[in-house]
């Protein structure tokens, strides 16, 4: 029998958070997510907009190697999907990423529940639209936009 819950958590880095303060910032967030994990057989997963000159002042060797360790050290967290923004995001855009999110969370449980032996959220995909760019990481593994 399958347990635990699955959680999709919405980040938007503030555009105060320079790139000298990214790691501290992520870390605090990606520590707060993983205390509210109910045990070890909660599957978090993360969306995560930051802006697009945060990003480009770490370089992506960094962003990878920032975005691996905060899965090494969350251990629920099984999935963070980046997304760089060229501007911060509207409540409207946070809603309906938030949307997005719950249609996700839906097809993973029916993905789940039609298969009870499958362990590991989707494999990883890159993607890109108006104003973003994504890059998803899943345990450990990242693929670049």
């Amino acid at each position: 029998m399958i347990q635990g819950q699955f959680r999709y958590s919405i980040l938007q880095v503030p555009q105060a958070v320079t790139s000298l303060k990214l790691r501290g910032h992520l870390r605090r967030e990606f520590e707060a997510l993983q205390a509210g994990a109910q045990g070890e057989s909660d599957i978090i997963l993360v969306r995560l907009f930051v802006p697009e000159k945060t990003l480009f002042g770490l370089g992506q060797k960094k962003v990878d190697s920032l975005l691996d360790s905060l899965l090494g050290k969350c251990p629920n967290i099984q999935r963070i999907e980046l997304e760089a923004l060229s501007r911060p995001l509207s409540e409207d855009e946070m809603r309906e990423a938030a949307g997005e999110a719950q249609a996700q969370l839906e097809k993973l449980g029916s993905e789940i529940m039609a298969n009870p032996y499958l362990v590991a959220p989707a494999a990883a995909s890159t993607d890109q639209n108006a104003g973003t760019s994504r890059s998803t990481v899943t345990n450990g593994k990242n693929s670049a936009p």
